[in-house]
């Protein structure tokens, strides 16, 4: 990289650079469930997440796929990163380093001037569990801002405008308002409308660090007014569940013996099923319908959020992960019974990226016991 390029910057938060137009909830008590083996009695952390509010930022700098603010000489970064120093929001468009000494690294370069908008965008945002549970609830409470921001754009990013089930997810919540593109350029807004999401989570994680159940947290209230907003607005007719479904997956990304695994689904009733090949109403209306949903950890198991109430939900995670608590809070939030296998990488990994693509092994007897259990057992 041209380090000529960069720029060496102070670092605050969004509630030092903004002000506060609306309250939307007040802080609301949670229970943060970290992954659970088969077998195993389940274990929470009751924790209070802050009230909802909206913020204003005048004349700040922004693209796509940051969560960075820049406006003049200083970065603003989420709140959440001040409690959670641990986290990380590297990325290669806008804030590439960032340190506990709250210094930032930004790229340089001339934003052209913008509009005024509401975020929708930030790191991450390409990411289905990001999109679906951390940015998009942002355009539902959007519906309870003041009128006279009805006629504010939501900016999304350009690349995920063109992903059908990211369109058809925002349609939902649009009522006839515009949508405008933000791209790696950027743009300077002359005021930009940021809404609090509604659960958080680290992106990504400093090397040597592992998730914890005290970083994922949630406000179940809204998270099921959201929910059900969605199963509202697409007509999801309401109907017991039966499905045994086997969430696959085409990419190599954390590569295991999914052939195996598979195999061992098929034979005990389970239906293969590519979420990336589906619309978002027929993802919504599978998740509502199933009865066990099995799979490999990643971004598909953010539909639990339809899942009725007594669904069993059984992945795997490497033992780096036991703090990890984003499905398994879903799955508490909705009343399903979420379980977990661990399964060893073949190498050695540091860090929350290296894991991202780490391959592993999953044992095929363990996995099938869970799975007879899921299945069987009167108490998964």
């Amino acid at each position: 990289m041209d380090v000529s390029n960069l720029r060496v910057l102070p670092l605050s938060f969004y509630h030092d650079g903004s002000r506060t137009i609306a309250n939307l909830s007040p802080a609301a008590t949670y229970l943060a469930t970290g992954p659970t083996e088969p077998g195993s009695h389940p274990t929470g952390l009751e924790s209070t997440y802050p009230p909802i509010q909206v913020r204003a930022f005048d004349n700040v700098e922004a693209v796509e796929f940051s969560s960075a603010l820049l406006r003049r000489n200083t970065v603003y970064i989420p709140d959440y990163c001040e409690t959670h120093p641990d986290t990380s929001l590297h990325e290669t468009f806008f804030l590439i380093k960032y340190t506990p000494e709250r210094l930032a690294l930004t790229l340089k370069g001339a934003r052209p001037r913008g509009w005024n908008g509401i975020m929708l965008f930030q790191i991450g945002a390409f990411n289905w569990y990001h999109w679906l549970i951390e940015i998009l609830p942002m355009a539902f409470l959007a519906e309870r801002l003041p009128d006279q921001y009805a006629i504010y754009p939501f900016i999304i990013p350009q690349k995920i405008a063109q992903i059908e089930t990211f369109r058809d997810s925002l349609g939902l919540f649009l009522n006839g308002r515009k949508t405008s593109l933000i791209d790696e350029k950027g743009c300077l807004f002359k005021e930009l409308i940021v809404i609090d999401p509604i659960a958080n989570g680290p992106y990504n994680l400093r090397d040597g660090f592992w998730p914890t159940k005290e970083m994922f947290s949630y406000n179940p209230k809204l998270l099921m007014e959201f929910r059900n907003a969605i199963l509202e607005r697409l007509h999801i007719e309401q109907k017991a569940p039966s499905e045994l479904i086997f969430l696959a997956r085409e990419n190599d990304r954390r590569a295991f013996n999914q052939d195996e695994i598979e195999n061992i689904a098929i034979r005990n009733g389970f239906r293969l099923v590519y979420m990336e090949k589906l619309s978002f109403r027929e993802q919504v209306e599978l998740m509502f319908r199933a009865k066990i949903i099995v799979g490999a950890s990643g971004a598909a198991f953010s539909n639990i959020l339809f899942c009725q109430k007594g669904a069993r939900v059984l992945s795997w995670l490497l033992p780096q992960y036991r703090g990890f608590s984003s499905f398994s809070n879903l799955a508490h939030a909705v009343g399903a019974d979420m379980r977990y296998i661990f399964s060893e990488p073949r190498q050695p990994i540091e860090s929350t990226q290296q894991a991202y693509r780490a391959k592993y092994h999953l044992d095929p007897a363990v996995f099938e016991d869970a799975l007879n259990r899921s299945i069987h057992a009167e108490n998964f």
